[in-house]
């Protein structure tokens, strides 16, 4: 799949745009990735940040609802998901009826280079999934020439990190003898 998703990347999108449905009270409209130059792309450096938005549409007054994103490998692996309202003590925010975009910036450094699928949904009045479009955007985490994918004892056969995250983290070693 992840060979699959290389050999075909230049058809993949920056951007799905989700049609109208004015049944839902609280709909997505659109997600979007974007490169840390706030350029649409589905093919990025994992050492820099990059940033989703999600459009989404209020039809009706609440204070019960929340915006979520994930992030899953393509196998369906769950890597991550955030809420709105993760850190909001009242777990709850006001919100008119309008269209609204959310963004979140996503840390570089954190995921390991690959292939991922960001997935956007709602919950309202405590209804999981209340709108949760089945497609998502397929990007790719590309690795260009950090340690991580030179140093010949840490990769694999494809010459890639081993590991979904490759956090570079801070070591420290002491004689104690």
């Amino acid at each position: 799949e992840y060979l699959r998703v290389n050999e075909t990347s230049e058809s993949l999108k920056p951007e799905i745009k989700y049609p109208l449905d004015l049944n839902k009270h609280y709909q997505i409209r659109a997600v979007r990735i974007l490169d840390h130059n706030l350029n649409p792309s589905v093919e990025l450096d994992r050492t820099q940040t990059f940033r989703i938005t999600i459009d989404y549409d209020i039809r009706e007054e609440t204070r019960i609802a929340s915006i979520e994103f994930s992030i899953s490998k393509l196998d369906g692996t769950l890597i991550y998901h955030s809420t709105d309202i993760d850190l909001i003590e009242e777990k709850s925010i006001h919100r008119p009826p309008g269209s609204y975009r959310a963004f979140l910036v996503f840390p570089g450094y954190l995921l390991n280079a690959g292939t991922y699928q960001v997935n956007a949904f709602t919950t309202w009045d405590g209804k999981t999934d209340y709108d949760h479009p089945e497609t998502g955007i397929i990007f790719i985490l590309k690795d260009f020439g950090t340690d991580a994918s030179t140093a010949k004892n840490i990769v694999d056969k494809q010459g890639q990190r081993r590991g979904l995250l490759a956090i570079p983290l801070e070591w420290e070693s002491n004689l104690i003898i």
